[in-house]
């Protein structure tokens, strides 16, 4: 059972709490909100921030009650974290779970809109044809839910043209759109 309180000496971690925005047509961030204290544990297991792609590291914090949803993000020491999981902890305090995730820059030219997105693999396949072979790349595009794409469209990801095959929406708080490209070897 978790402890009803936590000394606030323990709370001894600078953590930004940010917001998807729009800080002008078209154009998507994540800004910052607040700046509160946690207390952040490194977990030894993988955190499953996206259904259709792999784990990342994960992280737990514990900080004071806020005004904090599935849909913000979080950053820690220059990492962003994707919250997974927000539980009360007692009266006054709350254990978030987040996954340590690296953004890209992301671009659709036809709907004209620039955007940070979370890039995760979901699968490496390979196919050998004589005389040469091919890699197929998939993976997994996670926005937050004002991010609309639809498959056939091309977007850029860190400067390099994929198009979406697959889009997932039904999540309350963001989307998956799985992306993928064929490259020779």
């Amino acid at each position: 059972m978790a402890p009803n309180h936590i000394d606030a000496g323990k709370l001894d971690e600078r953590v930004k709490v940010l917001a998807f925005t729009e800080q002008s047509p078209g154009a998507w961030t994540w800004k910052q909100v607040r700046a509160t204290w946690a207390k952040v544990e490194l977990s030894t297991r993988h955190n499953v921030w996206s259904v259709h792609g792999i784990g990342a590291t994960g992280v737990t914090m514990t900080m004071r009650r806020q005004d904090l949803r599935l849909a913000n993000a979080l950053e820690w020491r220059g990492q962003h974290c994707f919250v997974t999981a927000i539980e009360p902890m007692g009266r006054s305090h709350l254990t978030v779970s987040a996954a340590l995730v690296a953004l890209a820059q992301c671009e659709d030219k036809v709907a004209g809109i620039k955007f940070p997105a979370s890039l995760t693999e979901k699968y490496l396949g390979h196919e050998q044809l004589e005389p040469y072979a091919t890699n197929v790349l998939r993976h997994v595009l996670v926005t937050p839910k004002a991010i609309q794409l639809k498959p056939g469209q091309l977007v850029e990801v860190d400067g390099t043209a994929w198009p979406v095959t697959l889009a997932h929406t039904l999540d309350l708080w963001h989307n998956e759109y799985e992306i993928e490209r064929t490259v020779d070897l």
